[in-house]
């Protein structure tokens, strides 16, 4: 075999195995789960927000409280 002829065949396989993840990546049957994660980043924020002001309800609990 000619050094060429491999170089094509390398090219040609990895063309079409790129056209294939594209593929894969773009099917409506997956949108619902990539529009899921793309939100994942927003969801974080208002969680922590929802965390913090239990440990601040907490926090002003135990100050009304006297610790003897």
């Amino acid at each position: 075999m000619d050094l060429n002829l491999i170089r094509i065949i390398e090219t040609v396989a990895l063309f079409v195995i790129f056209l294939v993840l594209i593929y894969l990546l773009f099917k409506k049957r997956d949108k619902k789960i990539y529009q899921d994660a793309a939100k994942l980043p927003f969801v974080g924020d208002e969680t922590s927000n929802i965390i913090e002001f239990e440990n601040t309800i907490e926090i002003e609990k135990n100050k009304g409280e006297n610790h003897e």
